[in-house]
């Protein structure tokens, strides 16, 4: 499974799966960490945690993954047609990303807590990211010509900064709440 490789790969030795999930996915609402850039940073309103139990209870986490979706991949992506919501085309995507793609049975059974962030998909703003995927060719610059997506200064990496820096504070997040 790709995202044992991955965590394998990053982590090192790391445990097998968990079989059953002892912990949980948590959703927060992402608008609190894009502050007045929530207009044109096409990140979706909420944003995912999976904490696993033991950590919850006080062990020490291993560390806090980010796990980014691809394209069309985000939890409310709506594929969208001439500026218009084509719901009729909409893949059934949902929260699977977040639930199937295995990360959260490894990181179950190693104290890791995965962060799943979402980026949204508009053809309708400023934004113009139909396929709701993560910024990486400056659609969220203020100015075009000098994109700025790569850099610590552009909203989404911002935004994600945040998260991890309350997330890793121990405070929860003022707008949490179970998914």
């Amino acid at each position: 499974m790709q995202s044992h490789e991955i965590l394998h790969h990053i982590y090192g030795d790391l445990q097998p799966p968990s079989e059953h999930l002892s912990g949980e996915i948590n959703r927060f609402d992402q608008s609190e960490f894009l502050g007045d850039a929530s207009a044109y940073a096409s990140m979706g309103r909420f944003g995912y945690v999976y904490v696993p139990e033991a950590v919850r209870r006080g062990a020490t986490a291993r560390g806090v993954h980010i796990v980014l979706h691809g394209c069309k991949q985000g939890y409310s992506y709506i594929n969208y047609a001439y500026g218009r919501a084509a719901t009729a085309t909409q893949p059934p995507y949902g929260d699977r990303y977040i639930t199937t793609t295995g990360y959260n049975h490894i990181a179950d059974s190693n104290n890791l807590i995965m962060l799943y962030p979402q980026a949204t998909g508009d053809d309708d703003n400023k934004a113009q990211n139909p396929d709701g995927c993560w910024d990486w060719w400056g659609y969220t610059s203020e100015n075009p010509d000098q994109p700025d997506y790569y850099s610590r200064d552009a909203v989404q990496i911002r935004a994600i900064n945040n998260m991890l820096e309350q997330l890793c504070s121990g405070r929860p997040s003022t707008k949490a709440s179970k998914s």
